[in-house]
């Protein structure tokens, strides 16, 4: 199961996104007061939704400060490529402000971290959660995440084939077997974790934000040891990011190619990290 975290206000519908982490969202790990952002209230037992929402943004600022883990706010924009919480961790509060967990989309419970590591979800009971959608996508293949291939040639031959004998390869798992690709070549190069196969559009955008953050004047720099290989890596994710711009445009053949260049370029990095290492 993947540790990503959203975090809400409200049940259904209706809920209000607070924000998100990705790797960083078990119940045990947030009931760690790993930052001093942490000192003074407890996640789980806030006073109220007021306190809960302080919370919230005190877990987040110290994820990131601390961990520099990659985490969104509602002004960055939803930060997957699924619209809602179902794949991961959702936490909510209700109007007393008792904390709620939802575990892959099970049912809601009340959290106890210290009593398992899941804080209780593998004994929860109830219909399952009903999630917000916080931004409508493309519904994803059931079997996307277990779709393999070849080499990332098959999926350059194949991204569009009409011919007989050669069915063409839903983007959705084509999308989410690169992202996992990239992942690994990514954070070899540039030392960052980002969960690639799981980062829409916006999310991208804050990963690369983390690889080149802005200056006191306000534009973006790589940053002092960024060599060849970590632009190279830089590059890579803009390119995946061309490629979400290109499917939410229903440009399926533009999404494809941007998602061919972005692994090749990826790999590209990949191989002068490497080469530097041994050289």
């Amino acid at each position: 199961m993947k540790n990503h975290a959203d975090f809400y206000v409200g049940f259904g519908e209706e809920a209000e996104w607070l924000g998100s982490v990705a790797y960083h969202g078990t119940p045990l790990e947030l009931s760690i007061p790993l930052y001093p952002e942490r000192r003074t209230v407890d996640f789980f037992s806030p006073g109220g939704v007021a306190d809960y929402r302080t919370q919230v943004t005190h877990v987040l600022n110290g994820m990131s400060t601390a961990e520099e883990c990659l985490i969104a706010s509602p002004s960055d924009g939803w930060p997957w490529l699924r619209e809602n919480s179902g794949r991961w961790w959702a936490y909510t509060c209700d109007e007393t402000g008792r904390v709620f967990a939802s575990a892959r989309g099970g049912p809601w419970f009340v959290p106890l971290p210290c009593a398992s590591i899941d804080g209780g979800a593998s004994v929860a009971e109830g219909p399952p959660a009903a999630l917000p959608v916080v931004r409508r996508a493309p519904a994803l293949e059931t079997d996307a995440e277990t779709m393999v291939f070849l080499d990332i040639a098959e999926l350059r031959d194949r991204r569009a084939s009409d011919a007989p004998d050669s069915s063409p390869v839903p983007f959705p798992a084509m999308r989410y077997r690169v992202g996992r690709w990239m992942a690994r070549y990514v954070e070899e190069v540039v030392g960052k974790q980002a969960p690639l196969e799981d980062l829409g559009y916006a999310g991208l955008g804050i990963f690369l934000r983390m690889l080149h953050p802005r200056d006191p004047s306000g534009h973006h720099r790589l940053p002092g040891h960024a060599d060849t290989a970590y632009q190279e890596a830089v590059h890579s994710v803009q390119l995946l990011r061309h490629a979400d711009a290109a499917a939410r445009r229903g440009d399926r053949e533009g999404a494809f190619d941007f998602c061919y260049r972005a692994c090749a370029t990826a790999l590209v990095a990949l191989a002068g990290r490497r080469s530097g290492a041994r050289g």
